[in-house]
């Protein structure tokens, strides 16, 4: 290209004057290339700016001007393609100037000849550092700022000044449930739903306050997060608007953190408290109800209790004096259920035989579902559907010498409801307490005179109840059993301080204040409720919970009644909830219980100090490093192989290893391993937990071995006991039947004494191998099809000498054609032996009737008698171990008191059960029964 053809406007020398001040006013540095890249003219040099002066750079071509890389292809790029195409083009490159790098931005436009031909281009280089310095800045610090956003604790949701969601942290990601694609653009309201926890109402988004009001706004504290999957989260904290340096507001940030657990925490804590608090103002109630307002008084306590646990119905059932009967004495409906009482009064208690058994072992019957009881329990789940009953649980009342009296019971009408083990030990608090105002409202009516001196005495409440003398030693006339589970020491210690006072295991820095309280309460003739420590037998500090109140008498106090309940896991729990910085990291910091994640089967992400000290190492030389590179080759190839089945099938994993620790000891260790998955159920991370269990599996070794000495034991008294008992038996016989010489009647005498003994000796050691045989499950039974009929002639058969010996008529009544039975003979016929030689043992007149009959596939058995009878109190103990009972005020029945529980374990084993029917003074009856056919091998 010729010079004369640039087209530099008009040959007018005004003009050109007037474009070439325009031109140097302007900062940018403007210069043109020809077609072929070769310079031909420039403007306002800013030659600061530059490699070097831009005069050397006329007639020059693009390639020779010595532009380093990679800003000369850049630029020639730009300009080729401006050329080429005759579009506008751009390129921004740096250089490093002796001032320092320079950013500069690079627009290429073509121009033309006069005759309108594509000539080269015109290219306009502007200075763009501090700009491109200031755009770094800003993606540094909004890079810097999403980093944090992302790595702390808390949810944080960012808004724009329309609140709608720009960024969503990965804790606000999981309590959302939505992802930060998902969520980006939409309203605040739509990504953060929340409610008022109590009424369910909408609660206002504080995103809109704060963008609205232009203030700081804080979440109420109870409010609800919902969840883009229905799941709730109680949450806490505040919004605040993100302004500009001149107050403009740009948006608002929201920052929250899931307190759903210390929620729930707290409000256990409330309902515990509840509970105390409903259980001493029922125990107040009891002190000193009259005799008018104790059935008031029993439905208030099952209306505060029912309230309390959220049921349908409370009640309380007592029993006749013989156990056959009951009536629904209290009762007390939710509001829209309808009553019961009236139809139950005098109901059989073998109209519900299953329950009947259940509540007699006097343990807490409970039935989350009615409609899942077992078959035996028809007839109850009939009678209980019928008063629309789904769950239940019932506990027994004794007396105050543990006799059962009746039962408490709570139902749930309108839902099934399952009773924890924590609320099941609440519920055996109150059916105590119950109990207790049964059986001191039955002494004081008994004992009127003692009254009013009595009055504030509480039966079996919960805690250590006590009475004690109003002086400083606090010298206990009477404290509960439960307050060696306090202390460490037995009651009969501080009674008349035997061995140590009350007050001397109250902590001394409580010491004071304790006296101060109760001595101003007493002088106030007022009640004291104190918390207060205690140091137990072992050195521990124990936190106790007391109320109390003083006995008077013609107006002076004569004693302090009250209970002490222990509070020490409470107390240590509002500890812990004080000193909880990061409860989360806290709790894994501190915990035993050994902690570790694995971001994929090979790498560890945050572990627990608890797993880096098994491993005799620290924290940081763990945490996100390979496993291959902490473990040994062994472990950690049998750590990866489990690691492996977990991420692969996304499911738990639950093993036990024996490894050794630090100092080389071998250990076993129960691990867990609990897959997270994502929303398309893949694992993005595993947590482990190892739990060392050495000392229990040492301790299950133990028994082991233990189980088998006890049956060695077993094994030598067959051979070591019975040996020698034969040969005397053998002894005793040939010196009896002359053998060995005339035997005079002194002698026989005492050889008949010595064989009846021997005898008894015999029966006591193969009952007691038996009894132990059959807890060890190592009894066999021979199941064959017998006659039952030439079973139980026989049975009779081998008693009639000693009946006829007594004067005693010995019947059968066996039904006619009876047909064969699966049973072991020997067995059964050892059960038929051991009722009749009671029955004979027992009778002094009249007979006995051994009778036999098919009823419902099963064969049933019974033995009669006209002996005296069994009293009530001794039936419920009738079928134990070692149990004997008194026929008269002189004597028991004699024997090993084996003979029942032996009988109950064989007709049990037989699939039957045993039991018995009798009236003092007219005699008894024992049944039993077991099915025809024998169901599986007896053995197993």
């Amino acid at each position: 290209m010729k010079k004369k053809d640039i087209p530099l406007g008009t040959r007018d020398k005004d003009r050109d004057g007037m474009l070439k001040a325009v031109l140097e006013s302007i900062k940018d540095f403007i210069f043109l290339l020809d077609s072929d890249m070769v310079f031909r003219e420039y403007f306002q040099p800013a030659s600061e700016n530059l490699l070097k002066d831009p005069r050397d750079f006329i007639g020059k071509h693009i390639e020779d001007i010595g532009f380093p890389e990679p800003a000369l292809s850049g630029i020639k790029k730009s300009v080729e393609e401006t050329i080429e195409t005759g579009e506008d083009s751009r390129a921004e490159y740096c250089l490093d100037l002796p001032n320092g790098r320079r950013w500069y931005d690079l627009r290429a436009s073509v121009f033309k000849n006069s005759s309108g031909e594509k000539a080269g281009a015109v290219c306009v280089v502007r200075d763009i550092t501090d700009t491109h310095r200031l755009k770094s800045r800003l993606e540094r610090n909004r890079n810097q700022l999403s980093a944090t956003l992302l790595s702390i604790g808390d949810g944080v949701i960012t808004a724009d000044h329309e609140g709608r969601v720009s960024v969503l942290n990965a804790v606000a990601e999981k309590l959302t449930g939505w992802t930060q694609t998902e969520a980006e653009g939409k309203r605040v309201e739509e990504v953060f739903n929340i409610i008022k926890s109590e009424t369910g109402e909408k609660s206002e988004n504080p995103v809109g306050k704060a963008l609205r009001e232009c203030v700081t706004v804080g979440l109420e504290n109870d409010t609800v997060l919902i969840s883009l999957d229905g799941s709730k989260h109680y949450i806490e904290d505040s919004c605040a608007p993100i302004r500009t340096k001149e107050g403009e507001i740009l948006g608002a940030v929201l920052v929250f953190r899931d307190v759903s657990e210390e929620y729930r925490r707290k409000e256990q804590e409330k309902f515990e408290l509840r509970f105390q608090e409903t259980v001493s103002r029922t125990s107040d109630r009891f002190l000193t109800i009259s005799e008018e307002d104790f059935d008031r008084a029993v439905e208030d306590a099952l209306s505060d209790f029912g309230s309390l646990f959220g049921v349908d119905r409370g009640y309380v059932f007592r029993f006749y004096e013989d156990g056959k009967f009951m009536d629904n004495t209290h009762e007390w409906c939710a509001e829209g259920i309808e009553p019961q009482k009236d139809r139950i009064s005098g109901m059989p208690t073998d109209n519900l035989p299953w329950y009947k058994e259940k509540i007699m072992e006097l343990k807490p019957v409970h039935i989350p579902n009615v409609k899942k009881l077992p078959d035996e329990a028809e007839a109850e789940k009939k009678e209980f559907l019928a008063q629309g009953i789904q769950s239940l649980i019932c506990l027994p009342m004794r007396s105050s010498i543990g006799i059962i009296k009746g039962f408490m019971g709570f139902d749930s009408v309108k839902q099934p409801y399952g009773w924890s083990e924590k609320q099941l030990r609440m519920l055996m608090v109150i059916a105590e307490i119950i109990s207790g105002a049964f059986n001191r409202r039955e002494t004081l009516l008994s004992l009127k005179e003692s009254r009013a001196r009595y009055k504030s005495l509480v039966i079996n409440i919960p805690g250590a109840a006590y009475r004690c003398l109003p002086d400083k030693k606090w010298s206990m006339i009477y404290i509960g059993d439960e307050i060696e589970s306090l202390s460490g020491y037995p009651a009969e210690d501080f009674i008349n301080n035997r061995k140590r006072s009350y007050a001397s295991i109250i902590h001394r820095d409580d010491a004071v204040n304790v006296d101060k309280a109760i001595n101003r309460a007493v002088s106030e003739n007022k009640p004291w409720e104190l918390e207060y420590r205690i140091l137990s037998s072992a050195g521990e500090t124990r936190w106790v919970y007391e109320k109390g109140r003083g006995v008077r008498e013609g107006g002076e106090t004569v004693f302090l009644d009250g209970f002490i309940y222990d509070i020490t896991d409470r107390k240590h729990a509002e500890e812990r909830v004080k000193q909880l910085v990061s409860e989360q990291e806290l709790l894994l910091a501190n915990i035993d219980v050994m902690v570790w994640y694995l971001m994929d089967h090979e790498t560890y992400g945050a572990v627990n100090r608890a797993y880096a000290g098994f491993l005799g190492m620290d924290k940081e030389d763990i945490e996100h490093r390979n496993i291959r590179d902490v473990l040994s080759k062994e472990k950690a190839d049998m750590c990866l192989e489990g690691n492996m089945k977990v991420f692969e099938t996304g499911e738990k994993d639950f093993s036990e290893f024996r490894v050794k620790d630090t100092e080389e000891e071998e250990r076993v260790i129960s691990v867990t391993k609990i897959p997270k998955l994502d929303r398309e159920g893949k694992v993005e991370y595993v947590v482990c937990s190892g739990i060392d269990v050495t000392h229990q599996r040492r301790a299950q070794e133990e028994m082991e071995r233990a189980m088998k000495a006890r049956e060695g034991f077993i094994s030598m008294v067959s051979h070591e006991l019975r040996t020698p008992l034969t040969v005397i038996i053998e002894g005793v016989n040939i010196v009896a039947d002359g053998s060995c010489g005339e035997v005079n009647p002194e002698q026989e005498k005492f050889l008949n004494l010595a064989r009846k003994n021997v005898d008894r000796l015999g029966r006591l050691i193969n009952d007691i191998l038996d009894i132990q045989k059959m807890e060890e499950g190592m009894m066999k039974y021979e199941i064959r099809e017998n006659s039952i009929i030439e079973t139980l002639l026989s049975a009779a058969e081998a008693s009639r000498p000693v009946a006829e010996k007594k004067g005693l008529a010995l019947e059968t009544d066996i039904e006619k054609g009876l047909p064969e039975v699966s049973f072991d003979r020997d067995k059964i016929s050892q059960v038929l032996n051991n009722l009749l030689n009671n029955a004979l043992k027992f009778t002094e007149k009249g007979s006995i009737t051994l009778a036999a009959a098919l009823e419902d596939d099963n064969i049933k058995v019974s033995v009669s008698d006209t002996g005296p009878g069994i009293s009530p109190e001794d039936m419920p103990r009738l079928f134990g171990k070692f149990e004997q009972f008194k026929i008269n005020k002189q004597r028991t029945t004699g024997g090993t008191g084996l003979g029942l529980a032996i009988c109950r374990e064989i007709i049990s084993r037989h699939g039957g059960r045993i039991w018995a029917e009798s009236e003092p003074g007219t005699g008894t009856v024992f049944y039993f029964t077991f099915p025809v056919k024998q169901e599986g091998d007896l053995n197993e």
